[in-house]
C-alpha cells in the first residue's frame, strides 16, 4: 500500500552540470505519498504527492525528478568541491529512518559503480524504486 511507503537518505542536488561548487546535499524523505526534500539548514526545497512527481533514471545513475514542473537532477553523491551535508541533515536522516523503517531493500551496485563511482548509480537506482512504489511516474 502506498501510505506504508518509507524511505530517506541524503543525496546531492547537481544545480549545475558544470561547476561541482554547485552540488548541494539535499535530505530526501518519502513517507506514504509525502515526498519531501530539505537543504542543509532545514529549508523546504520541495514537498509534494509521490503521485505528482516524475522521475527519469539516467544510465548515469542521475535521477531527475520533476516537481510542478521544475526539474532536480539528483546523484548519489557530490563532486569534490560539493559541501558536506550539514549536522542538522545528517541527524534528521538517522531520526526519520529510526521512526520510519525504510520499505524499500537497497539496489547492489555492480563492480563498476562500486569502485568508480562509491554505489551513487545504485543509490538512486534504489530512488527509483521507492517513488515507483509510492506512485511516481518512472522511467528507467
Amino acid at each position: 500500500m502506498v501510505d506504508e511507503q518509507a524511505y530517506a537518505s541524503i543525496v546531492f542536488w547537481r544545480r549545475s552540470r558544470w561547476n561541482g561548487a554547485r552540488c548541494e546535499p539535499l535530505l530526501v524523505t518519502l513517507h506514504g505519498d509525502r515526498l519531501r526534500a530539505c537543504d542543509r539548514d532545514g529549508g523546504e526545497v520541495l514537498a509534494a504527492a509521490a503521485g505528482q512527481a516524475a522521475a527519469r533514471l539516467s544510465r548515469l545513475g542521475t535521477l531527475t525528478l520533476t516537481v510542478g514542473g521544475r526539474a532536480y537532477a539528483l546523484v548519489g553523491r557530490g563532486g569534490a568541491q560539493s559541501p558536506a551535508p550539514s549536522r542538522l541533515q545528517q541527524e534528521g536522516c538517522a531520526a526519520f529512518l529510526t521512526d520510519h523503517p525504510a520499505s524499500v531493500a537497497p539496489r547492489r551496485a555492480g563492480l563498476l559503480d562500486q569502485v568508480l563511482n562509491g554505489s551513487a548509480a545504485a543509490h538512486m537506482r534504489t530512488w527509483a524504486d521507492a517513488l515507483a512504489a509510492a506512485g511516481a511516474a518512472v522511467e528507467l
